[in-house]
């Protein structure tokens, strides 16, 4: 993969520079800035093409069994291995927090060519019921434990994409003169983006720790469905999977070759950061204090707290199926 940024450099204009003293801040004035070319900030990576690579096993159990002629269970394990991803040359490097100094891959075990110990214990259980609370009325229910294996947000956790074998540098200028784009201007110098270049004590770089172990998720759900006249059902739940969602749903079908479906929910998602490239209103992946991340839990950026879906099929008979029946497109 090549995922480097910025290949062919990166400007920032911010207004600085024709901004008068004690204006506001307003877009015009960084418009200006570019049209002089009074650049805030320039940037330039070099290339570097990884060839990363990982291995993943998965493997489950699960039966169904009824307990009485009311209640029936689904019991059920499922084991999930990833490797952590290694590059085939060992371009690859992680930093040390214990000697402030970046650790390079090498030939040898998995650690030493991935820089971070497999996790080998993602065991995740499952349970389903399906109560007949009375002759029209079911209860169902289940709960289950997956893992997320990739953060795959920019260069979230590819270690390739870290200093020395990638640079980033950046230049800021300390005036108008220092930031004209004309020639004959400072600007990034020949080797820059160099390794001899790279200080991980003043770099931008990616740090994994080695007992990294891959997120667990917890999903879980409780339903009650009701029929309620002949061909109608009403169908209410709880749905969670570290959010709270209620959903109703109701489906009645008219006829034999109509029906109606129709569902709300209704819902609340918390986090205490986003995703890389999901940062907008405010919800930034950066912790404002990183001692003290119950700090920013809070309503996600994505949180959808109404949806409502109507939808209707209708089979229409189109000709005969082979057994001499009108056949039906849906």
């Amino acid at each position: 993969m090549q995922d480097v940024n910025p290949l062919y450099g990166r400007d920032t204009y911010n207004g600085q520079f024709t901004r008068p003293a004690g204006a506001a801040a307003n877009n015009l004035y960084n418009l200006a800035d570019f049209m002089l070319g009074l650049r805030a900030q320039y940037a330039l990576s070099n290339v570097l093409v990884a060839d990363l690579r990982r291995n993943m096993h998965f493997a489950y159990i699960q039966d169904d069994w009824r307990a009485t002629s009311k209640l029936t269970l689904n019991l059920g394990m499922r084991y999930e291995y990833a490797t952590p991803m290694w590059e085939a040359d060992n371009v690859l490097s992680n930093f040390d927090p214990s000697t402030n100094s970046m650790i390079l891959a090498k030939n040898g075990s998995l650690y030493h060519r991935a820089l971070v110990n497999p996790d080998r214990n993602n065991f995740g259980p499952r349970l389903g019921f399906a109560y007949t609370l009375a002759p029209k009325t079911v209860v169902r229910g289940g709960y289950g434990i997956s893992y997320v294996h990739f953060n795959r947000a920019g260069a979230g956790d590819l270690l390739s994409i870290n200093g020395p074998q990638v640079i980033n540098a950046v230049v800021k200028p300390d005036g108008p003169g220092r930031a004209h784009v004309r020639a004959g201007r400072p600007g990034l110098t020949r080797g820059a983006c160099g390794s001899v270049a790279f200080n991980p004590l003043t770099a931008n770089i990616t740090y994994m720790p080695t007992d990294y172990h891959s997120s667990p998720v917890q999903s879980w759900y409780i339903s009650v469905q009701r029929e309620i006249a002949a061909n109608m059902l009403v169908d209410l739940a709880y749905v969670g999977n570290r959010a709270d969602d209620l959903q109703a749903k109701f489906e009645w079908r008219m006829r034999g070759d109509l029906t109606l479906l129709s569902s709300l929910t209704l819902s609340r998602t918390k986090d205490n950061g986003a995703q890389s490239l999901e940062n907008s209103n405010g919800n930034f992946p950066a912790p404002q204090d990183f001692r003290n991340l119950a700090a920013d839990y809070g309503r996600s950026n994505y949180d959808q707290p109404y949806n409502s879906t109507t939808s209707f099929v209708w089979a229409c008979r189109s000709g005969k199926d082979g057994g001499g029946q009108p056949s039906r497109l849906r």
